[in-house]
């Protein structure tokens, strides 16, 4: 019997080391506050001594306990399938919770920490009057410290299956906020330019107006603090460098500026503080690595720390609780700089291919994958912490962040790499906000503000001028788009969608009998993936064609082949950049045009084109002429059709942009 209990406690371990999730029963206490302290990195080892994983303490009672895995995966654990030392470190924990909830502890309870605290810097600002602003502070410099993140622990950024053990975020508190046009007196010169952030429940408003000049001297970075709600504005701060804001933390108490070096970004990073009416600057540090390698974002962090990326997809976590930042976790994003950050910034979602990775924060470990049917382009997280959006190709994906389950599929019009933010409880791609319960493209802002930033609902827009700036803040969607979307049924808006028909029209010109077979047969594949019938009576026409071009010439230099123990090799390498040294020989040639065009009636509604030239450089048989060997290289390319891309819904060309279009000025919404 013995052999067989120590298998079954083995077994149960293994269970434990590989990640096997055993039920999730209701634990206890969780180290955070006060117990903070138990949540650091341990070595876990089980009973016997043999096995063993690093992790942190996520939840434990009297009889188990969970650990958090490196991997993001949690585990599940008999308490008496422990080691001795765990096991007491788990009572100790117990004991400690015990105590900060014993209703004798005069510390016990209490509110957690609001992180959107603040933001309310207008009570000591001098009220302004039209372009009237109180006298320059002078202008600043900001010291630079020398920083290092040698020391800086690995991130884990490669999600490789689906899991879940997400905590939904802390949700934006609602914003109270009229729409309005502010005047702010900040003047923009002509060669400068604007930014703006934006944080805060109030919230607080930076305005930033700033120039790399071609002097040091014409170099400078001003700042004014904007109070929304009462409509006052601080006095204008400069610094001798162009510093552009790129960050507010969420309490509106602190913010970062990137020292502009050429093409509007660089390496080195400013931080700032906000008290009252006043921008103190705390010190400058390196973040970007040089060309190719310069800052491109920053987001502020619990726990007094700084996320920032750099174009090469570096993620820096940034302590700046000491007296100069401190790297402390870093990594290589697998797939693209744009990611998408909570508003308290205790989770950030990323693209990573296939999947969509989830990382918490604080400990820098994978807490969620999710992996939608194609390739991610783009990740948003919800202001209310309820929702993510996901952008494919060609549809919007929403998920929940209580379960990471799938909500609404949404098809879209834009194919492209665009901007994703939440707008309250819709999405805006680019300029087009879509409707996410009635699954349509709602209205397209055109904003032409020097500078421009969604917060929740509200669109804040800054107008620069020569003497002063506009700052205008409008609520989207606004009445007139919901009012229209409210008879509107989404399945009209499509001209094409799964099961619509379409005539195809093939069009061949000195085509091959096989080349021709193999292009309907991909054409037809194409269809059937749209889930679009083909039918002779369709309106919808969908063109075919393949045909030889207008006649054209190219002139190819010739080299001799190498020959090493038989084997021909190409001709010796030129030094990179160098050109061609061997005698000259022109050729004649018809390239073959390929054209993929759908059509109701004059409206082109998707298209794709592809010419099949003559090769950039090829290798010729042996008597071969030039001539000869060219014309082998130029036919027909049926795979060209099976590898095009397009999408199954196709909106009419009335509302690509959605059901309206609006601009936002100077002057209000238009």
């Amino acid at each position: 019997m013995t052999p067989i209990r120590f298998l079954s406690h083995r077994y149960l371990w293994i269970a434990a080391i590989c990640g096997v999730l055993l039920p999730h029963l209701a634990l206890g206490g969780e180290p955070t506050g006060a117990l903070s302290k138990y949540a650091e990195n341990r070595t876990w080892v089980d009973a016997t001594g043999k096995f063993q994983i690093g992790g942190t303490l996520k939840m434990a009672d009297e009889k188990q306990v969970q650990i958090l895995k490196s991997d993001g995966r949690v585990v599940t654990v008999p308490l008496d399938k422990m080691s001795e030392k765990d096991r007491l470190f788990v009572e100790e924990f117990l004991k400690a919770e015990a105590a900060q909830n014993d209703p004798n502890n005069p510390f016990a309870g209490g509110e957690p920490e609001n992180p959107f605290a603040g933001g309310q810097p207008a009570a000591a600002m001098p009220a302004t009057t039209g372009n009237a602003a109180p006298p320059p502070a002078g202008i600043g410099r900001v010291n630079k410290v020398n920083v290092t993140s040698g020391g800086a622990r690995p991130l884990s950024l490669a999600p490789g299956r689906e899991f879940w053990s997400v905590k939904p975020p802390v949700a934006l508190p609602e914003i109270s906020l009229e729409d309005s046009i502010i005047t702010v007196p900040l003047a923009k010169p002509f060669f400068g330019k604007m930014a703006m952030g934006v944080a805060g429940r109030a919230p607080t408003v930076v305005v930033n107006v700033y120039q790399e000049g071609r002097k040091a001297s014409d170099n400078y970075g001003r700042f004014m603090i904007v109070d929304p709600i009462t409509k006052n504005t601080s006095r204008e701060m400069e610094f001798e460098q162009p510093y552009r804001i790129v960050a507010v933390a969420p309490n509106a108490k602190m913010f970062a500026a990137i020292r502009v070096e050429g093409w509007d970004t660089g390496n080195d990073l400013a931080l700032f503080t906000i008290d009252d009416q006043a921008i103190t600057p705390l010190y400058e540090f390196t973040v970007g690595g040089g060309s190719w390698k310069e800052f491109t974002s920053a987001h502020f962090l619990p726990n007094n720390r700084l996320a920032v990326i750099t174009k090469d997809k570096k993620l820096t976590f940034w302590d700046l609780s000491g007296s100069v930042p401190r790297g402390v976790l870093q990594g290589e994003l697998p797939h693209s700089v744009h990611v998408s950050f909570s508003p308290a910034g205790e989770l950030m979602a990323f693209p990573a291919k296939q999947y969509v990775g989830f990382l918490d924060t604080a400990s820098g470990n994978l807490v969620g994958s999710i992996q939608p049917e194609s390739d991610v382009e783009r990740v948003a997280l919800s202001a209310d912490g309820k929702r993510v959006a996901v952008k494919l190709w060609d549809k919007l994906v929403i998920y929940s962040m209580e379960d990471g389950s799938h909500l609404k599929t949404i098809p879209v019009a834009d194919t492209g790499d665009g901007e994703l933010k939440w707008v309250g409880d819709y999405v805006k791609l680019e300029d087009t906000i879509y409707d996410i319960e009635r699954s349509l493209p709602l209205w397209t802002y055109n904003s032409r503000g020097s500078a421009n930033q969604l917060y929740d609902n509200r669109m804040f827009a800054v107008f620069g001028d020569k003497q002063s700036s506009q700052l205008t803040i409008t609520t989207l969607p606004h009445d007139t788009a919901l009012h229209s979307a409210e008879t509107v049924d989404p399945k009209t808006l499509y001209v094409m969608s799964p099961g619509s028909k379409a005539r195809v029209n093939y069009q061949f010109v000195n085509v091959s009998a096989e080349d021709q077979r193999q292009i309907e047969e991909a054409v037809s594949a194409k269809l059937k993936e749209c889930g679009w019938v083909n039918d002779n009576s369709a309106s919808v026409v969908l063109e075919v064609s393949v045909k030889e071009g207008e006649q054209k010439e190219e002139e190819y230099y010739t080299e001799k082949s190498r020959t090493l123990g038989g084997i021909v090799l190409p001709p010796t390498p030129r030094p990179f950049g160098g050109r061609p040294t061997g005698p000259t020989e022109k050729v004649k040639f018809r390239p073959w045009i390929h054209s993929f065009v759908l059509k109701n009636g004059n409206d082109v509604l998707f298209k794709s084109e592809y010419t099949r030239g003559a090769p950039s450089s090829f290798q010729t048989e042996e008597d071969e002429s030039l001539q000869t060997a060219v014309l082998k290289h130029i036919h027909p390319n049926p795979k060209w059709f099976s590898g095009i891309k397009m999408p199954s819904y196709i909106l009419k060309s009335t509302i690509k942009e959605g059901l309206g279009k609006s601009n936002i000025t100077a002057s209000g919404l238009n």
